[in-house]
């Protein structure tokens, strides 16, 4: 039987995306978000960037505070609250992710290093804080996804008026924090693991008079038992695909199901591409900036979108907002991780328990 959206039914704002085959671009199609944090209740700057998901569904980012206080990470869900002051000089913190209750680990754009977190299950404040892979040559590193091998990839990027096809490039850090260069592509920015970790999603992007001029997708073989990719492929040009090369690629997150959920910086709208590169769903929000997201809540099915809040017109300027929209698929790094009942309608498959016919 062929899966319906029920949201008009409902009165929710969701969308199924179990199957996508049986998506087409026309299906599920206009889908909106709505504001979780605005400005008059804001305590992030609006550098509010690199989300991620504990085992418990709660959502974090970076830029806790001010504008200035791009050393602080912050819980946003369910409360706001500082949950680390990284006091290492010209600290400028830019994604993170967690391996466990009591493990995450951090992007320091400014110190080429990510750090390691050892985290409080109990309060989520981070309690010890180390170095856990460097390397001098480092462009940054910008953004981060973590494999359930312990292998970090990484994103980086020199922002700057005209890019060449070395200002971007990808990393890897091993389980035991050995750094290796992969690629040298334009400024890379979006990375993300496929659920089945055998896709790695990588977004490229050129600047020319300080304008973006070029959006693409890349998608490699990826082994997350030795760090190495292979094989690239265009997966989107966003140039072809909607004409819109002005407007950044930033934050990218897959649900279980091998959906990408694409945050369009200016556009105010996550895009939505099931595995096939095919556009299922565009989610528009109450901000034009969007920097990153994931997948949170009480099931793993909430996405939660920053960005800076629309009373800015000043890109990086002001206080960061998030918007939140309920759907009906497991973030696939929350699926990871979770310990806490799966989806009881689509289970994920991570967890080995399920009967092996019912995982995806």
């Amino acid at each position: 039987m062929k899966l319906l959206c029920i949201a008009a039914l409902i009165g929710l704002t969701c969308c199924c995306f179990k199957n996508y085959n049986q998506y087409t671009r026309d299906t599920c199609h206009a889908l909106k978000a709505k504001p979780y944090i605005k400005l008059d209740n804001s305590k992030f700057g609006a550098l509010i960037e690199g989300t991620s998901v504990n085992p418990s569904g709660q959502i974090f980012a970076v830029n806790f505070g001010s504008n200035y206080s791009t050393n602080q990470l912050g819980q946003i869900y369910p409360e706001q609250k500082l949950i680390f002051k990284d006091d290492r000089p010209k600290s400028f913190l830019n994604a993170i992710r967690f391996m466990n209750s009591t493990t995450a680990f951090a992007a320091d754009a400014a110190n080429h290093h990510i750090l390691k977190l050892k985290i409080d299950p109990v309060t989520n404040l981070v309690v010890e804080s180390s170095i856990f892979c460097s390397d001098p040559t480092m462009i940054q590193p910008n953004d981060l996804v973590l494999s359930s091998t312990g292998y970090i990839f990484t994103s980086e990027m020199r922002s700057i008026d005209n890019n060449t096809s070395t200002d971007g490039d990808i990393w890897v850090c091993s389980p035991s924090g050995q750094a290796k260069r992969l690629a040298l592509l334009g400024r890379t920015n979006g990375i993300e693991l496929s659920p089945k970790e055998d896709y790695l999603y990588v977004s490229e992007s050129y600047n020319l008079f300080r304008k973006p001029i070029v959006q693409k997708v890349w998608r490699y073989k990826v082994n997350v038992h030795t760090g190495e990719i292979s094989s690239p492929a265009l997966w989107i040009d966003f140039g072809k695909f909607d004409n819109s090369s002005r407007n950044d690629v930033d934050g990218m997150r897959a649900d279980v199901y091998g959906n990408l959920f694409i945050t369009r910086h200016g556009k105010g709208e996550v895009k939505v591409f099931n595995p096939n590169a095919e556009n299922i769903a565009t989610i528009s929000l109450s901000f034009p900036r969007p920097t990153n997201l994931e997948f949170g809540g009480l099931r793993g099915s909430t996405l939660f979108i920053a960005g800076q809040c629309p009373e800015f017109p000043i890109e990086e300027i002001g206080m960061g907002c998030m918007d939140s929209i309920d759907l009906e698929s497991q973030g696939a790094g929350y699926s990871r991780i979770s310990i806490t009942t799966p989806n009881y309608k689509y289970p994920s498959p991570y967890h080995s328990n399920m009967p092996s016919n019912l995982r995806v």
